[in-house]
Parts: C-alpha cells; structure tokens; sequence
C-alpha cells in the first residue's frame, strides 16, 4: 500500500512539472539563411506605443546576431496559440550614437498557466544604414536595456 502510494505521489509530482515548465522554442540557433526564413520583421506604425496593448510578458535575454535580435522571453500559457508583434515608429533621438525603440507584443489566446519561454528572432533590416554609419542604440520595450547594434562600414 505504501508503495503504491509513493509510485502515485512520484508520478503526479512529474505531471505537474512537466505542466508548470514547458519549454518551447520557436527558433532554433542556427546559420543566417536558416533564420531568415523564420524571422519577425518590425512593423511600421503611426500609433503612440502606449496605444498599442500587449498581453503579459517578461523578457529574460536580448543578443544581437549579425542583423538579427534574438530575444529570449517567457509568459503564461502552453495549450493554445500566441501572436507576437514587433512595432517601429521611425522615430530616432538625435544622439551619437542614434536611438530608437522597438516594441514587443504579445496576443496570447492561450488559457492555460504554465510558463513558457520562446525563443524569437526579430529582423533589424530597416535599420542597417544606422548600423553601418556607426551604429544605433536601440531599445526593446518594455525590456529597459540599450542594446548598440553595429554593422561594418561598406
């Protein structure tokens, strides 16, 4: 009786985990042409961005990767399906370095509670010529972190 007890108590514990840490990753690390496939490329818009909502999200990492953001980030769901979006304004503070911001949303139709981490790749390409003429800070909101993304001059 006992036994069978812990053999129950052992297999739920392994379904709960296996529930509350499910890990999904969208892209895989892997060489430029691979990653171009399945790249977000930012959205132009016109819209103030604290007009634009965002279901909840955290992000835990942001890396440059040739002309690339891979942005690592985790949000609650894991049974349904999510959409994220990338927004550009097109405006650059004058600096040198110049600064711009992205911003990073997430749909999330998604009812369930574990926490989830993805993986995504977000295509910079519209901002290359303030990366080859010396490089753009740029942030990713609601990440507060600068992240300087340089391209080699022509």
């Amino acid at each position: 009786m006992k036994k069978r007890f812990v053999i129950l108590l052992l297999t739920g514990l392994l379904a709960l985990h296996a529930c509350i840490f499910h890990k999904k990753t969208i892209v895989a690390e892997a060489p430029a042409e691979a990653l171009s496939m399945k790249t977000t490329e930012p959205a132009v818009t016109e819209l103030p961005y604290n007009e634009i909502g965002s279901d909840p999200f955290h992000i835990e990492e942001v890396k440059v990767i040739g002309d690339k953001l891979r942005v690592v980030v985790s949000y609650g769901g894991g049974c349904g399906t999510v959409n994220w979006q990338v927004f550009y304004n097109n405006l650059v503070r004058k600096s040198f370095p110049p600064q711009t911001d992205l911003l990073l949303t997430l749909k999330d139709e998604d009812p369930c509670r574990a926490i989830v981490t993805d993986t995504l790749h977000i295509g910079l390409g519209q901002l290359e010529s303030m990366a080859r003429g010396g490089g753009v800070v740029l942030r990713l909101l609601p990440w507060e972190e600068r992240i300087t993304y340089a391209l080699p001059l022509n």
